[in-house]
């Protein structure tokens, strides 16, 4: 389970299958209650795939670009790995909704961020927003449960299938995007702004407001 992550662990739900067996598997946590929505699941790996394709390739054609590029991966990395330690306390005192969103909007701001690769202090700060982004996203979004053999198939298979199907759609929708602008450069600017506007689809929409009484 992970660490400090009690707001996650809210959204385990007890089911019965049908010959009789119990077991435990996890919702939408977005929305507590339904069950988790291929959407955003496929938003997610296909917009961060994509990114990842068009990514480099952008950054190789700058002066100086293989080092802003380390420096930016190096910096989302480190990020990533202290944000994924800290989502699950955040989720305690704001809720996974919002999380999702301040980690969708953070994540969709980082890729438009990589369209300027001008110097080393901004490849960092855009390497510290997308890894905040990318942390939350991926934390909320994990089928965390446990549950028995006979359910833990059924789920695996679900978040496999879902991450396959994301990650061959992201890199595969940079050829189309190539072949259909007038300048590779802005082919691959088209590759980071693409994905970003699909990230940006995962947050939820606010809840809707009580009418006034």
């Amino acid at each position: 389970m992970h660490p400090g992550s009690k707001g996650l662990a809210k959204n385990l739900t007890l089911i019965e299958t049908a010959d009789g067996r119990k077991g435990i598997t996890y919702c939408d946590l977005a929305s507590p209650g339904r069950p988790p929505t291929t959407r955003r699941h496929l938003l997610l790996y296909s917009g961060m795939n994509l990114a990842k394709t068009a990514w480099p390739l952008y950054y190789l054609e700058a002066k100086h670009g293989l080092n802003l590029l380390a420096a930016c991966y190096t910096a989302m990395a480190v990020t990533g790995v202290i944000g994924s330690a800290v989502t699950g306390w955040l989720v305690d005192r704001i809720g996974v909704a919002a999380v999702l969103s301040a980690g969708s909007v953070n994540y969709g701001a980082g890729l438009l961020l990589k369209l300027q690769h001008v110097n080393l202090l901004l490849a960092v700060l855009n390497g510290v927003i997308t890894g905040v982004g990318a942390s939350a996203l991926i934390s909320c979004l994990r089928p965390w449960m446990v549950t028995d053999e006979g359910i833990r198939p059924q789920v695996i298979s679900y978040r496999t299938a879902t991450l396959n199907i994301g990650m061959a759609a992201g890199a595969a929708l940079l050829t189309p995007i190539l072949l259909l602008s007038h300048d590779q450069s802005f082919g691959y600017m088209l590759g980071l702004a693409v994905p970003a506007a699909l990230v940006i689809l995962i947050a939820p929409p606010a809840p809707p407001q009580p009418a006034p009484t």
